[in-house]
Order: structure tokens, then sequence, then C-alpha cells
């Protein structure tokens, strides 16, 4: 479902197809395969949509504020 994320995140797409994307408030994104990518997932709400037949796989890193 639709949520925020209390801080920005790194994906790392390990397994993905075109029909995956992610919505951000309105805009609409496909994250490459093996890339990483910085996600804005904190400044507004978002989801997750896999429209292809794989599950879809990324790793996720939260980037903590530094100390």
């Amino acid at each position: 479902g639709w949520h925020k994320d209390p801080i920005p995140r790194l994906h790392y797409p390990i397994v993905t197809e075109p029909g995956c994307v992610m919505v951000i408030e309105d805009e609409v994104y496909h994250l490459p395969l093996n890339k990483w990518t910085k996600a804005f997932t904190h400044k507004g709400n978002h989801t997750i949509a896999n429209g292809g037949r794989d599950d879809r796989i990324h790793l996720v890193i939260d980037l903590l504020p530094p100390c």
C-alpha cells in the first residue's frame, strides 16, 4: 500500500522486469537491474507495482544521518 518512509533508502534490484515500477506521488520509476538507486521515499507517499511474472527482489539499505 501507499506509505512514506522515515528516511531515504538505496535500492539494488537483483531480480526485476520492465513491468516492476515504483510510484512516488505522481511519478513512475523502473529501477534498473544491478544498479544502486537512491529513492527519496521519505519525501512523498509511494508504492510498488509488480507487473511482471517473476518475484521482484531488491536489496534495500536505509540511509541514516551522520552521527
